[in-house]
């Protein structure tokens, strides 16, 4: 969204306005409710009253300052978008804070009880407990490997290991990362999770399924024992791989450790 269609706004559940830094710590509780609830803008150089375009007279510093209060300031970390703008001569930042997979976010010097906020109309509010374990259901169901890593470049997932893995089962494609759980969208743009960092030891699995082929397959228990992983964790990822279309299981249930995998035999 353009500066010009930002201002023709008024601040709302996903767009406020500040003058400067000084009232950083009414600019961290906007960005963890936006953090909490449905993301938002936050336009700094710009009064909330009247809505002037005054500017930063120092974008640099500000910028700096600005990412180093989020980082100590908000549990779990977060990295919003902060980009300088200059707009008929005046410099801004332009402040992009997505929905988190990560929440609830709160405030670390006013801690979880009192710091998790959320937005609603254009004012933050404090979570109460029935919010706060809403919030954070999802995230209970997220497998580990699942979790992303916002502080890691995706290019930390080398393509070539990734083809090599799947070589003679599918034809490997960039968008296949997302339904392995490879990637997953994090403060608006693709990160990779922690599974996907680890991605060698889907390499090993995926060759110990291809040498028991002639078997009839492996199971989860005898890859967990190879691989170092617990039963439990092994048929997790194991599952993913099914869903993927990479891999096939022999029996229904999901979960039976004596449940047999084998590669899927390319047309």
């Amino acid at each position: 969204m353009s500066i010009e269609e930002l201002l023709a706004q008024q601040e709302g559940k996903t767009l406020e306005f500040k003058q400067d830094l000084s009232s950083h710590k009414n600019i961290i509780k906007t960005i963890t409710a936006f953090a909490n609830t449905a993301g938002g803008t936050l336009l700094i150089g710009v009064k909330d009253d009247n809505k002037a375009v005054l500017g930063l007279e120092s974008p640099l510093e500000d910028e700096e300052r600005l990412a180093s209060i989020i980082a100590d300031s908000v549990e779990p970390r977060l990295v919003p978008s902060i980009d300088i703008i200059n707009w008929q001569g005046r410099n801004l930042l332009v402040v992009e804070i997505y929905p988190s997979p990560l929440r609830p976010h709160h405030v670390k010097e006013m801690g979880p009880e009192n710091g998790t906020l959320v937005r609603i109309g254009s004012t933050n509010r404090q979570a109460d407990s029935p919010l706060r374990k809403e919030l954070a259901r999802w995230v209970e169901y997220r497998s580990f490997d699942e979790e992303p890593m916002p502080e890691i470049n995706p290019e930390a997932i080398d393509f070539r290991v990734a083809s090599g893995l799947f070589s003679g089962l599918r034809e490997w494609s960039e968008n296949k990362m997302e339904s392995l759980r490879l990637v997953t969208r994090c403060q608006g743009k693709f990160t990779p999770t922690i599974g996907g960092v680890l991605n060698e030891k889907d390499q090993k699995i995926v060759a110990l399924i291809k040498e028991s082929a002639e078997e009839g397959g492996a199971t989860p228990k005898y890859l967990s024992e190879k691989i170092g992983m617990t039963t439990r964790a092994m048929s997790t990822r194991l599952h993913k791989l099914v869903d993927a279309g990479y891999i096939v299981a022999v029996q229904k249930n999901p979960y039976d450790p004596n449940k047999k995998y084998l590669p899927v035999k390319q047309d």
